[in-house]
C-alpha cells in the first residue's frame, strides 16, 4: 500500500507579510508628502527703538509665542494715574480699551505658508495681572496722546493707534512719525490717528511675521486678512 504524504506549505502567509511590508512603505511616502507638524515657539520678548523719518523715536515692546494653531502677541501695559486722575477712573476705562484695542488688532490677519498651513494673529492687551512692558501715564481730560501719555478721556480708537506703536507700527499721516523707508500715509489706516482711520492692514504686522520666519525657519510665509465674523443678531433677529 502508497502512501501519499503532503508537505504544509504557507503561501498565503508569505503573501500577507509581503503586502504588510507593502503597506509600511506606502505609509512611510505619504507620511513624507503630508506637511510637518506645525512649529511651536516658545514665548519670548520682542523689544526695541522705532526711529520715524522726522526724528521721532519710542520704545516697542511685546510678548510673542507661535502655538500650534495661532500666533499670540501680548502687550501689558501699566497704566500709572498722573496728578488729577484716580486709579477708579483708570479702572472704569481700562476694560473699555482693552476690549476696543483687541477689537481693531485681534483675527484680523494670519500667516500663511507655502504648504496652506495658517496662524492668525491674536493680540492680547494686557492692563493687570502681569509684568508689565511699557508704563504709561495717564492724564485728565482729553489732548492730544502719545505712545507712552494718554488722556483718561482717549477713545477706543485712539488707544488702539497707541498699541499700533507699542507694537512696532509708524503713523501713517502726513507730519507724524512716519516710516523712514515707505513714507507711508494712508487716510483708512489704524495708525493715521483719524477718526475715519480703523483699518489694520498687512505692513503693520511684519515685525511679528519676521520673527515668525526667523524662528520657525520657514522661508515662505505670507500675512493675508481673515474674514470679519458674522455679527451675532440675536435670537429672531435677521
Amino acid at each position: 500500500m502508497t502512501m501519499t504524504v503532503y508537505r504544509r506549505t504557507r503561501p498565503a502567509k508569505r503573501k500577507q507579510r509581503a503586502g504588510a511590508g507593502r503597506l509600511i512603505v506606502l505609509f512611510w511616502i505619504i507620511a513624507a508628502t503630508l506637511p510637518a507638524h506645525p512649529p511651536l515657539c516658545a514665548a519670548e520678548t520682542l523689544s526695541g527703538t522705532m526711529r520715524a523719518a522726522n526724528g521721532y523715536s519710542w520704545p516697542y515692546g511685546f510678548e510673542i509665542e507661535s502655538q500650534e494653531d495661532r500666533i499670540v502677541a501680548r502687550v501689558a501695559v501699566n497704566l500709572i494715574p498722573a496728578g488729577g486722575v484716580t486709579r477708579p477712573e483708570i479702572d472704569r476705562v481700562k476694560e473699555r480699551w482693552e476690549e476696543g484695542a483687541e477689537g481693531y488688532w485681534s483675527g484680523k490677519f494670519a500667516i500663511v505658508d507655502q504648504q496652506g498651513r495658517r496662524w492668525p494673529i491674536i493680540v492680547d492687551v494686557v492692563f493687570t495681572g502681569r509684568r508689565a512692558h511699557h508704563d504709561i501715564i495717564v492724564r485728565p481730560g482729553g489732548g492730544r496722546s502719545d505712545s507712552l501719555n494718554w488722556n483718561i478721556m482717549d477713545s477706543t480708537t485712539t488707544v488702539a493707534h497707541e498699541i499700533g506703536h507699542l507694537l512696532g507700527a509708524y503713523d501713517e499721516y502726513a507730519g507724524g512719525a512716519v516710516d523712514p523707508e515707505s513714507g507711508t500715509v494712508d487716510a483708512g489706516s489704524i495708525m493715521a490717528g483719524t477718526p475715519a482711520g480703523d483699518k489694520t492692514h498687512a505692513r503693520h504686522y511684519r515685525r511679528l511675521r519676521a520673527w515668525f520666519m526667523g524662528r520657525t525657519g520657514i522661508e515662505a510665509a505670507e500675512l493675508v486678512p481673515l474674514p470679519a465674523p458674522e455679527k451675532d443678531m440675536g435670537p429672531g433677529k435677521y
